[in-house]
């Protein structure tokens, strides 16, 4: 009998009967992939036999907790067991995969899930040990790939603090690939307690939750030495992958916590012992949101917080020509990102914050620059329309120059101020005269009627349909045009634009249009 259908015969016996320890897995390496991957993959054991081989499986890791994963005695022939790295990461990815297969069918084992706690202690705690870099390398990952699949087949079963204590010692280890996996698994354990919608974190989770930030806080430290070493430049991309990650890891972890985050603020002074130090000004804005007040009382507070903020970003952007064009968009964004998050505390500092970006967008040529400083003025103004004469009118200048060159940025940013609260539309109709509405009918007019509709022009008539519509609602008596260019031009370019759309099975454009006719 060869090797591969051994492998197979002895998988079936284990299935059908709890065979003893010594006669069932009596084998070498190559036998013992086999019947795994035979009880895993194979379509003629059956979903009854998989699971009695995986539950012996368990029994048999039951046994053997105490046996130490870095192990020199490990011998899969000499103690006749599957508790060898290799051996173990088969099994693993086994126990996964069914999982994946049966769901909740699958009852989670508290005894596999303190094994691989055990185990994952131990080998970091050896991680030193040039021996066991191999069991290292071969469990780590799946490991971290099981736990991500319990927590979703069982997601209110297991503590997170558990899985968190498992995944995320207050440690980093030497190794890129599994600085990487384990962030990675983090950040889908955190998400995984995010989608849960906990109206507020379990006690014992809390503890763990706040134990994130100083394990981060070393994942950023051992990135920064790493990439001053020359001699990995060639590995840039892959710290920059762990980088965002990590960043994700902060993100999720501020909207779990929610108001609880100001425990953390004030243990870690997270806004600059962390937030300032990543140098990411998106964070800033989910920063603002997870500790926006509940209560009158946290106010003062909360504007601190906020005023702090806005001194960093005009600090920042007023030197933005020192900086990379990237990290200047993304400074730009994030002012966009913070009147998202602290939304109308962000009053007091509109003024600014709108200066500070209508002077760097002027001094940069940058059309990335000039669009993002577009949507961030935009947030701003929706917030509140700008005091100052002279900052709104740079502003509408901005907007109605950018829609007219039919930008997709500037073409959303007058679709969000028409669409927006009344005071903000009616701000916005004083500042754009008759002269612009009638260019902008002409223009729209020539491509409504262009045939055919290419698939690059569908969002930009989106945008023109969309803004034409709130137009017109918004319009006061004076300020309707030539009623002959609206019924001559206008309307049968729409007609066109209508037929076309129809035509091409464009759903979205036809029932825009039929909305834009039914008022013209």
């Amino acid at each position: 009998m060869d090797t591969l259908t051994a492998g197979k015969h002895r998988g079936k016996n284990i299935a059908g009967s709890p065979l003893s320890r010594v006669n069932a897995f009596e084998s070498h390496g190559p036998i013992l992939v086999d019947v795994v991957k035979e009880q895993v993959h194979g379509t003629s054991v059956g979903k009854e036999g998989t699971i009695a081989w995986i539950e012996l499986l368990l029994r048999e890791l039951r046994h053997h907790v105490a046996v130490p994963v870095d192990s020199s005695e490990w011998s899969e022939d000499t103690l006749g067991t599957l508790l060898s790295a290799a051996g173990m990461m088969v099994a693993l990815r086994g126990c996964t995969r069914l999982l994946e297969s049966f769901g909740e069918v699958v009852q989670r084992d508290a005894d596999v899930l303190a094994w691989i706690s055990s185990s994952v202690d131990v080998m970091l705690s050896s991680s030193d040990d040039p021996t066991v870099a191999t069991c290292i390398q071969l469990l780590l990952r799946p490991t971290c790939e099981h736990l991500n699949v319990i927590v979703q087949v069982h997601p209110r079963s297991i503590p997170l603090s558990q899985a968190l204590a498992t995944t995320s010692p207050p440690r980093t280890m030497d190794s890129l690939e599994h600085v990487s996996v384990t962030v990675e698994s983090l950040r889908d354990l955190l998400l995984r307690r995010y989608q849960l919608h906990a109206p507020q974190p379990l006690a014992d989770a809390e503890l763990s939750l706040k134990a994130v930030v100083p394990v981060l806080q070393n994942v950023f430290t051992f990135l920064s030495e790493t990439a001053k070493d020359r001699s990995l430049r060639g590995i840039k991309a892959t710290l920059n992958d762990i980088r965002d990650t990590a960043i994700e890891c902060l993100v999720v972890l501020m909207h779990v916590l929610g108001h609880s985050f100001w425990d953390v603020e004030l243990e870690f002074d997270f806004l600059h012992a962390v937030v300032v130090k990543i140098a990411d000004p998106l964070v800033f804005g989910d920063f603002l949101f997870a500790l926006r007040p509940t209560d009158a009382d946290e106010t003062d507070r909360y504007a601190s917080k906020v005023a702090a903020v806005v001194a960093i970003f005009v600090k920042g952007l007023s030197q933005a020509h020192r900086y990379s064009k990237t990290l200047a968009l993304r400074m730009v964004d994030g002012v966009a990102h913070v009147a998202l998050g602290a939304g109308v505390y962000l009053h007091p500092h509109l003024a600014v914050l709108a200066d500070t970006l209508l002077d760097m967008q002027a001094m940069n040529s940058s059309s990335s620059v000039r669009n993002a400083s577009t949507r961030a003025l935009t947030r701003l103004y929706c917030l509140a329309p700008f005091a100052e004469e002279a900052a709104a009118a740079a502003y509408f200048n901005l907007v109605t120059e950018g829609v007219l060159a039919m930008r997709e940025p500037a073409l959303e940013s007058l679709s969000a101020l028409l669409h927006d609260k009344t005071a903000t539309v009616a701000a916005a109709m004083d500042w754009l005269p008759s002269a612009f509405w009638l260019e902008w009918l002409s223009l729209c007019s020539e491509m409504f009627a262009a045939i055919p509709i290419f698939e690059e022009d569908v969002p930009v008539l989106t945008y023109q349909l969309g803004i034409c519509h709130a137009w017109l609602t918004a319009l006061r008596p004076d300020d309707v045009p030539t009623q002959g260019m609206l019924n001559n031009t206008f309307r049968p370019a729409v007609q066109t634009l209508r037929d076309t759309a129809h035509a091409d099975g464009l759903v979205g454009i036809v029932d825009a249009a039929d909305s834009l006719l039914a008022l013209l």
